[in-house]
């Protein structure tokens, strides 16, 4: 997963996706941001209510720090909700893997601001930073990032992050349970495949705590199953952690609680791809297309708020993303929106449109939470 998406120039996020992006109707999937300026408005809100509680010796200085910025849609909606209310960031960072998606998001939001007045496209820009970090093999994560005070975004970034797959099957009265990964081998005739292998020792470690975990809880695990561990969750969000001395952290991803990725119910990985808006889930079918589909996987928010937990200064609430909007006035900005754009059907249906899908039950409103982080000066 860490080489299909990101280690090589071919490799799905870092190739040249100046032509065609992951995003959007003409891309794989659609990720949140896109869906209209929902999201923007909202994360707006939360950064201008950081500002209002921040001590004035820090409150020019607070900076909005970006986590895989996808089109850049996202950070421009942020941006021209901000400059309407006079609260834009001293600096706005775009935390990017790939050049290409950079290209991307700089021409998205040169495009999208032409309609405003030179001083404010000026003003915009200006603001705006992007950092290139390149993964490694042996460093997904860096060994630190940059001091920062102000809110940290992570949109849809961690379901992203590469997985170690296993299987696990119950112990016999002779045996002990038996764990193996789900690695990827090459057959005879020069084809990917994959293949079960004795698990490495960090991941035997992680799935007997998680099946002591759903033992302990009165769910335990009867059946064989397969399932997932992100290598790098923790090690992710301790650095962003340790990154600021003071602000917010706002994680928004597909995913669960421990105890929902964990249930004794459960038989297969959460790990699936996505091609043309289609949802792949054999992970043959995943092996065999490397580098032309994206790769995901539910996000155990528990893992992040194990690291959370540890540090006695940060306070969190974990919410569905519709329970998150609709807390934080969406409904009420919504209706101020659509009054604005009553003689307009067309543009008012789709943004109608829009917000159904991130509200609804059925469809973003309770598979994404929302992680928001808050480290007090």
């Amino acid at each position: 997963m860490l080489e299909a998406l990101y280690l090589y120039s071919d490799s799905y996020y870092i190739k040249n996706n100046t032509d065609k992006t992951p995003f959007g109707k003409k891309g794989d999937f659609i990720t949140s941001a896109s869906l209209g300026p929902w999201l923007g408005k909202v994360l707006a809100k939360r950064f201008k209510k950081l500002v209002s509680t921040t001590p004035n010796f820090l409150r020019n200085n607070l900076i909005i720090r970006e986590f895989g910025p996808g089109t850049g849609e996202l950070a421009l909606e942020i941006l021209i909700e901000l400059d309407q209310v006079n609260c834009l960031p001293h600096r706005y960072e775009f935390y990017e893997v790939s050049s290409s998606m950079i290209t991307n998001q700089k021409k998205t939001i040169e495009l999208s601001i032409e309609r405003f007045s030179k001083d404010t496209r000026k003003k915009i820009m200006d603001l705006c930073f992007w950092k290139l970090v390149v993964p490694e093999p042996n460093k997904f994560i860096p060994d630190k990032y940059e001091l920062v005070n102000g809110l940290v975004i992570a949109n849809e970034v961690v379901d992203s992050f590469p997985v170690k797959i296993f299987s696990w099957e119950p112990k016999n009265q002779a045996e002990t349970n038996k764990i193996l990964e789900y690695g990827v081998s090459v057959d005879g005739n020069g084809n990917m495949v994959g293949k079960f292998n004795e698990a490495c020792a960090a991941l035997r470690e992680n799935v007997l705590k998680r099946c002591t975990q759903s033992r302990l809880r009165g769910k335990p695990w009867k059946n064989p199953r397969l399932g997932e561990w992100n290598v790098y969750t923790k090690d992710w969000i301790r650095k962003v952690l340790d990154s600021f001395d003071y602000g917010a952290a706002v994680i928004i991803d597909y995913g669960s609680e421990r105890l929902d990725i964990d249930h004794s119910e459960r038989r297969d990985t959460t790990v699936s791809a996505f091609s043309n808006h289609h949802q792949i889930s054999d992970l043959n079918e995943i092996i065999s297309r490397t580098g032309n589909i994206d790769i995901t996987h539910q996000v155990d928010f528990t893992s992040l708020i194990e690291e959370i937990t540890k540090d006695k200064e940060l306070t969190f609430t974990l919410q569905t993303q519709a329970a998150w909007l609709i807390d934080n006035g969406i409904l009420e900005d919504a209706e101020k929106l659509f009054l604005k754009l009553e003689n307009n059907n067309l543009e008012l249906l789709e943004l109608k449109k829009s917000l159904q899908y991130l509200l609804l039950e059925s469809e973003m409103g309770s598979s994404f939470l929302v992680l928001d982080i808050l480290k007090e000066y």
